[in-house]
């Protein structure tokens, strides 16, 4: 019979192996279902509308927001293209092939990216490749609900992920590239907006002008291809439907269970829709509602960053972005289950943070951030429905307390060095 001692070795042996089986399962799986049944289905609910706005422009010369037109194409419905004009360039090499040629190409594509943000956080968190932290991680991200999500309906959140993450990668030894990243971010989805804004209150004042430049140039670019007609469209026919309490022609009612922010949560409350538990039909109230909590979430984030990040310290570009990602999720009008994608960054960084403090002692954080990974992995609609919304919260809570902790740490006298949550394991 082995001693604990030995009997603890012999665990210790087998857990790298069977980390290993479930990590290469995990991503065979993942590709087998999301790569090669879905290229056979050929069934992507997003990708029609970003294949056929780009064809609609480039090959017909009509604006990419005309859903009637662009409707008329395809014999499914198509989700209206939502994103801010200088976007649709993104998308001109699918109008340069056939819909089949150019949905197999997107879904290789899809899956390099996934890749890439694996090794990205990998490299970013200087986790050790093939270390017990970097399987778990793979197989983390290759089993999340989510992430899956992305790939299966042909969405684009995972670039902008990529790109925030090459932004805080690259902002010290390439800043002006990081910067185009972050501008690029914003083009792709106009909610990195806030990251911006954030960057000038905390007085990080090269990064944000560098990155209103590459922001500047990118539009100012986009206007010698993009007709004024379609500017106008994006104008008068999207923006009107981005407010709080309103829902875009064309897309799912802002009150259904897959809209996890703020918004839809206010509208599944006040407002009398399918889909919805609502307690009172006051559409109006729900409207408010949504403006008022929202303001407020977005004041404290503010205050908290002007208050404890407006010194000129390194590290506080990340806790910028890791902090106002969960807020971009609970504030944006329109936050699907797939944009829980962009949250992942923040739980892997708060979990270095919780484990580094605490590597013996369970600490409550430390047990809080893994249960709500485990949870936001295993989000879907069957029942019981997990709430995405008051596990985000949590992250931009936990979020506020390690900023305000960490500056209050610092002592102001002497010079500080960045903190980073470097791994070893």
């Amino acid at each position: 019979m082995l001693t604990p001692v030995k009997g603890n070795a012999t665990i210790l042996r087998f857990i790298k192996p069977t980390l290993i089986i479930i990590a290469l399962g995990s991503f065979i799986q993942f590709t087998a279902i999301y790569g090669f049944m879905v290229a056979i289905a050929k069934d992507m609910t997003d990708f029609p509308s970003f294949y056929w706005a780009s064809d609609a422009f480039f090959n017909q010369g009509v604006s990419p927001y005309n859903i009637e037109v662009i409707q008329s194409y395809f014999d499914k419905t198509i989700f209206p293209f939502i994103y801010i004009p200088p976007s649709i360039l993104l998308f001109y090499p699918l109008s340069l092939m056939s819909y089949n040629n150019a949905f197999i190409v997107y879904l290789i594509i899809n899956h390099i990216a996934l890749l890439f943000f694996v090794l990205l956080l990998i490299k970013y968190f200087n986790i050790k490749l093939l270390s017990n932290k970097a399987l778990l991680l793979i197989i983390l991200i290759y089993n999340s609900q989510p992430i899956l999500l992305n790939i299966y309906y042909g969405q684009i959140n995972l670039f902008v992920i990529i790109s925030l993450l090459l932004f805080i990668i690259l902002r010290n030894n390439m800043q002006f590239i990081a910067c185009a990243f972050l501008a690029l971010a914003t083009i792709i989805k106009m909610y990195p907006i806030i990251i911006i804004l954030i960057l000038l209150v905390t007085r990080k004042y090269k990064i944000f002008m560098k990155t209103m430049l590459a922001l500047s140039l990118i539009i100012g670019t986009s206007m010698i291809f993009i007709p004024k007609f379609v500017w106008q469209d994006w104008f008068f026919t999207v923006v009107p439907t981005g407010s709080y309490g309103e829902s875009p022609k064309g897309l799912p009612a802002i009150s259904q269970i897959i809209n996890q922010g703020f918004n839809g949560f206010f509208a599944r409350v006040f407002t009398y829709q399918e889909d919805s538990y609502y307690i009172m039909n006051y559409p109006w109230l729900a409207k408010m509602s949504t403006y008022s909590v929202c303001a407020v979430v977005f004041a404290i984030t503010v205050f908290i960053f002007y208050k404890y990040l407006n010194i000129n310290h390194d590290d506080i570009t990340e806790k910028i972005v890791f902090a106002t990602t969960p807020l971009i999720f609970l504030i944006a009008p329109l936050s699907w289950i797939h944009h829980i994608i962009l949250v992942y960054p923040t739980i892997i960084y708060l979990f270095e943070i919780y484990y580094a403090e605490y590597p013996v002692k369970m600490n409550i954080r430390f047990i809080g951030i893994n249960s709500i990974a485990v949870c936001l992995s295993l989000f879907q609609l069957g029942i019981p429905r997990i709430q995405a919304l008051p596990l985000v919260f949590i992250l931009w809570v936990m979020m506020l307390e390690v900023i305000v902790k960490q500056q209050s740490l610092r002592p102001s006298a002497s010079p500080v060095q960045p903190i980073h949550v470097a791994s070893h394991a």
